[in-house]
């Protein structure tokens, strides 16, 4: 709930509408759900470098419009253009894989 007090904190008062959330988001993309439910962000993007995962974050989706991405992360940023165009952008970036996670800070 911190997290989503954080994002609302963001959105504040240029509203939920001028806002995309992006993150890696998991199988069941419980963040997203959140944001979009408690925060009113409908630009939701998720993405990941599994193609059964990304599979199943469009089945698990909160709303049709979101769209889940494969891609890895060193990718996110020549991508983010295309992908939100001139919105402000909320980023939450974690571990794609725990074993790579120096590579994935570099």
């Amino acid at each position: 709930m911190m997290f989503i007090d954080l994002v609302s904190k963001f959105v504040g008062d240029d509203g939920a509408e001028a806002y995309s959330y992006i993150s890696i988001g998991a199988t069941f993309l419980h963040d997203h759900h959140e944001v979009y439910r408690r925060v009113g962000v409908e630009k939701l993007i998720s993405f990941g470098r599994d193609e059964d995962d990304i599979r199943r974050q469009s089945f698990n989706r909160p709303a049709a419009p979101m769209e889940c991405l494969c891609m890895d992360s060193s990718e996110l940023p020549d991508q983010l253009d295309d992908c939100v165009g001139s919105k402000k952008k909320v980023i939450w970036l974690d571990y794609m894989s725990y074993k790579d996670r120096r590579v994935q800070l570099q």
